[in-house]
């Protein structure tokens, strides 16, 4: 009995914790940015490859939502002063990319015109049975 309960509970809150990954940002594709980016193949952005960006396949083609230039974002993110983004260093770089996440209302994607799986009521019901 005890087993039963326990399992419908954690059901339950798998169903419901369901809601909470409405939304959620891919990592950035950093195969395929490298790919795209990376000229010379040595796992480093020089300034030059910098210059021109390819976000295809990345999951962010949308590139950078920061206002800055982009020699401003490299210099920043060179924190070795080295001249070449590497390392962890790269990884920074989303906090420079669109969030496709920022204006995602979970109020309005709730609502549906799909009937829900089970009504208040029947999972109440379930759980008064249950308990």
């Amino acid at each position: 009995m005890l087993q039963t309960r326990a399992r419908a509970v954690m059901i339950f809150a798998l169903v419901c914790s369901n809601a909470g990954f409405a939304c959620d940002p891919a990592a950035p594709n950093w195969q395929a940015f490298y790919k795209a980016n990376d000229k010379n193949n040595d796992k480093k952005l020089q300034r030059s490859e910098w210059q021109h960006l390819d976000f295809t396949g990345s999951y962010y083609e949308a590139g950078f939502e920061s206002t800055l230039p982009p020699q401003q974002i490299f210099t920043q993110m060179d924190h070795n002063k080295n001249n070449v983004i590497d390392g962890d260093e790269i990884y920074e770089l989303w906090s420079y990319l669109h969030n496709p996440c920022a204006d995602f209302d979970r109020r309005i994607s709730a609502e549906s015109d799909a009937k829900p799986i089970f009504s208040l009521e029947e999972v109440k019901s379930f759980f008064e049975k249950l308990f």
